[in-house]
């Protein structure tokens, strides 16, 4: 099961390419995705699962203090919203 860490290191490799902004955050979407899959298979129920998104919430909160690469606040700002949604929906 990734952590939080692996996911930031994913988007500092994404935000290191030169793909459309939109392709970018739809592979954002789908490693977000793989994240929580990955969570709900071993965890196995939702405090848990809800425990490991907040881990990714905090951890992209505390990134944001060392950012200097727009391209990356960008997807980071995408990825804190997709957990801000998933979290408000479970």
């Amino acid at each position: 099961m990734p952590g939080a860490q692996d996911f930031i290191a994913t988007l500092h490799v994404l935000a290191a390419g030169d793909g459309a902004v939109e392709d970018v955050q739809r592979a954002v979407w789908v490693v977000f995705t793989r994240y929580l899959q990955e969570a709900e298979t071993p965890l196995g129920n939702q405090g848990a699962v809800e425990a490991y998104v907040v881990q990714l919430q905090d951890a992209l909160t505390a990134v944001k203090l060392g950012t200097s690469s727009p391209r990356f606040e960008a997807l980071r700002g995408y990825t804190h919203e997709l957990v801000i949604e998933w979290l408000r929906n479970h």
